[in-house]
């Protein structure tokens, strides 16, 4: 274990793995430390297996304040054989605490842990990739203030997206995070005589994120609808865990990750207004049509719902210029659809809103 009672130190780009109990602690009364880019994994796996203690990736005391965390990957850490509740990704019971384009994924129990002991107050939860932890996305436990979660992607976490427990306070935010696969529900604020003041909108809910790999690559693809949906988080969150300026589109993304065009031509090179769709919103039924870029064509046409289901593809193609083609969709329910369209030139995303 790597352990810091100091104040204001860098900790960067370690790779800590196979602690006997935990990755990293901030102790005593540690302040303004940085977490940056580091990879906490495999921690805690063995540890004590009758022990009460959490076996964690990563601890903060609470007394501790400013603790800084960006850009870590934070992962498979806790009794993992034992399915221990007590182990987790993140155990933070500091002040200020600020956590931005982290991945946490495959944790014991909690992804991220926050625990009031002494009133956990001013945290920022913003921009994380949370999945696939082996209860809830995020618990918050006993006394809150000022704790402000936006911007995230919880995923497929095997119970809620975010619990309270015997959790008490106010001014706990709720808003823009992107919610998908958590079984058990988004939130849960009033378990075991929880009353935390809140506030919780402009969510994205069971919506699927179209990362490159569910499980491993949590990039988004052009048709993921985290694109350009959160909240301007500047001077917090000025940048992605890649280290792209947000945002690269009309809005900041969702994630840990910004939407970019690459080098190979796969990326949104070109934009929504390079494609035609009329009328919009439609009772189901619409044409395509290229509408920029002399000599393109479309490839390859795919239209996803907001679950993820792929519900129309076509091969057709349809040079810039050429009548449009079109698309029935009116057995489709009303809601919002992604049209994906491939071109020579790269990809475009554009919604679609179906209402009959």
């Amino acid at each position: 274990c790597m352990s810091i009672s100091g104040n204001y130190h860098i900790i960067e780009g370690f790779d800590m793995q196979g602690a006997f109990e935990c990755g990293l602690w901030i102790k005593g009364t540690a302040k303004g430390n940085q977490v940056l880019n580091n990879t906490i994994n495999h921690c805690g796996n063995i540890g004590d297996p009758t022990s009460s203690s959490g076996q964690a990736g990563l601890l903060s005391d609470e007394n501790t304040s400013d603790t800084q965390y960006y850009g870590n990957y934070i992962h498979h850490n806790g009794r993992l054989s034992i399915n221990s509740n007590l182990d987790h990704g993140m155990y933070l019971t500091g002040d200020n605490e600020t956590i931005v384009n982290n991945i946490i994924a495959f944790n014991c129990a909690y992804g991220i842990h926050i625990a009031g002991y002494s009133t956990v107050s001013n945290m920022k939860v913003y921009n994380n990739v949370i999945a696939w932890n082996g209860r809830s996305g995020i618990m918050l436990w006993m006394a809150m203030d000022n704790i402000d979660i936006r911007n995230n992607i919880f995923y497929n976490n095997a119970e809620l997206g975010l619990l309270c427990y015997d959790a008490h306070g106010t001014g706990v935010v709720i808003d823009y995070n992107l919610w998908y696969g958590n079984p058990q529900g988004t939130i849960n604020m009033t378990w075991a005589g929880s009353d935390v003041s809140y506030t919780s909108g402009n969510n994205l809910i069971a919506t699927y994120p179209y990362f490159v790999n569910d499980t491993c690559d949590y990039h988004l693809q052009p048709v993921s609808p985290a694109i350009d949906a959160g909240i301007p988080l500047s001077p917090v969150v000025a940048d992605d865990l890649d280290g792209n300026v947000r945002p690269q589109g009309s809005g900041y993304d969702m994630g840990a990750y910004e939407y970019t065009v690459n080098t190979t031509g796969t990326g949104e090179e070109i934009t929504g207004s390079s494609i035609s769709v009329f009328p919009n919103p439609t009772n189901g039924k619409f044409n395509v049509q290229m509408s920029q870029f002399e000599n393109l064509k479309m490839k390859n046409i795919e239209i996803y719902s907001t679950y993820g289901e792929k519900v129309y593809q076509s091969h057709q193609l349809i040079a810039n210029g050429s009548q449009p083609m079109t698309i029935d969709l009116s057995s489709q329910p009303n809601g919002i659809y992604f049209l994906h369209v491939t071109t020579e030139q790269g990809n475009a995303v554009k919604k679609i809103m179906i209402n009959k």
